[in-house]
C-alpha cells in the first residue's frame, strides 16, 4: 500500500513539459497511519503542528493520504 504514495508523487510530475513551462507545484506531503506525515520535498517526517505552521507561513502544501491517494489538505488544515 505504501507504494501508492510514490505513484501519486510520480503522477504529479509531468515528464513531457519543458522545464520552462512547469509550474511550481505545492509541496507534496504524504499522510500515513497514526498521523505520520512525510514531506517529499525535504525527505523527512513532520508533525501536524509543523504542517500547519508551514501552511500559515504561506508555503503551498498538498497533503495526500498514502493509502487511498485522496487529497486531505482541506480537512487537515481547516
Amino acid at each position: 500500500m505504501a507504494h501508492r504514495g510514490k505513484a501519486v508523487l510520480e503522477s504529479r510530475i509531468s515528464q513531457n513539459a519543458p522545464i520552462s513551462q512547469k509550474k511550481a507545484l505545492p509541496i507534496l506531503v504524504l499522510r500515513y497511519a497514526i498521523h505520520r506525515f512525510y514531506d517529499t520535498h525535504n525527505r523527512c517526517y513532520i508533525s501536524l503542528d509543523q504542517l500547519r505552521e508551514r501552511s500559515s507561513r504561506g508555503i503551498a502544501l498538498s497533503v495526500v493520504d498514502a493509502e487511498s491517494a485522496k487529497d486531505v489538505t482541506a480537512t487537515l488544515l481547516a
